[in-house]
């Protein structure tokens, strides 16, 4: 029988560092880079930093990232991450959810309430935790190994009749281009007009995403992403005007869509969804395993994925003794 990893407490993210890097790497998960979460405890922690390391550094076997808030213990990130949950690699997530149970049930966390949002559903959290799952979200997922000739024929005649129809009409009305952000200078010009194209396809009530705190959150990290060569922020340019713009990031061999804006007036044209389908083929052409749609089961995301990873949520209050 193999020896149980030992759990142990590190006092903070620079004490944390070491190791991490290459983990969220091998992770595959954007969002359990030490980058993003360093920069979402700034703009959004509240509460005790608790971060644990399972097995021993420089090579730790996972990290928990979590703040205990109003006797609350959740992970770092929601509702901004789209995948949340322990730093580990797939071949290790059972390990690092047993190690997760004993961490709520042997360590002397003074939680009452165990809160997870958007951990990876093929894993038997509740098994190793005790936590039910309270919600079910899909995650969908497009894989990249048939080429984008390939996709193009997995489509139906249908599909690819209206991408031919959509990118002549819209190179007939204008003069077309992709533009990718990748000027320092210009970035916060680009997010500029990044944020006010999303305001544009959701208005101001339902345009939250880039409000408040969570705007200079993301300049800070589009800025960071930039400088590890992650960023993909493309916008599709007719006429030398921004029509339609969509955040994405290059990490851990997949691209990773994480929100868009387009302008309802050139709603006719489909600006979102041809630049959509642009970063796609970008993807295919870069080498990539996969483009990820994440969190949410819109239609369009269905019709373009190949499966769907899925995530839950789950609560657990503290058994009384």
């Amino acid at each position: 029988m193999l020896a149980q990893l030992e759990l142990s407490p590190v006092p903070d993210f620079k004490a944390a560092r070491r190791g991490w890097t290459e983990l969220a790497e091998r992770s595959g998960n954007l969002f359990g880079t030490l980058e993003w979460l360093t920069l979402w405890w700034r703009h959004f922690g509240c509460g005790r930093l608790e971060l644990w390391r399972l097995g021993e550094s420089p090579a730790p076997t996972a990290l928990f990232a979590m703040h205990l808030h109003d006797g609350r213990l959740r992970f770092l990130g929601a509702p901004h991450g789209d995948e949340l949950g322990p730093v580990v690699t797939g071949a290790m997530r059972d390990e690092a959810a047993r190690a997760l149970g004993r961490l709520l049930h042997e360590g002397d966390l003074p939680w009452q309430r165990f809160e997870a949002h958007d951990v990876p559903a093929d894993v038997g959290w509740t098994e190793a935790t005790g936590a039910r799952v309270t919600d079910r979200t899909a995650s969908p997922v497009l894989a990249l190994d048939a080429g984008w000739p390939g996709f193009l024929e997995s489509r139906s005649r249908n599909f690819r009749g209206q991408l031919r129809s959509r990118e002549r009409r819209l190179a007939r009305a204008f003069r077309v281009s992709v533009r990718l952000a990748d000027d320092p200078e210009r970035l916060e010009c680009d997010l500029d007009a990044l944020f006010a194209l999303h305001a544009a396809r959701w208005g101001p009530r339902r345009a939250r995403g880039f409000a408040g705190p969570a705007r200079a959150f993301h300049r800070a990290f589009a800025a960071v992403a930039l400088e590890r060569g992650w960023l993909r922020l493309r916008f599709l340019e007719l006429d030398g005007v921004p029509a339609a713009a969509l955040l994405n990031f290059g990490f851990g061999g997949s691209e990773w869509y994480y929100q868009g804006g387009r302008d309802p007036a050139y709603d006719r044209y489909a600006p979102g969804l041809v630049l959509q389908l642009r970063a796609i083929r970008s993807a295919f052409e870069d080498g990539l395993k996969t483009y990820r749609f994440l969190r949410g089961d819109e239609a369009y995301k269905r019709r373009l994925a190949s499966h769907d990873r899925g995530l839950v949520s789950l609560h657990l209050d503290r058994p009384t003794r």
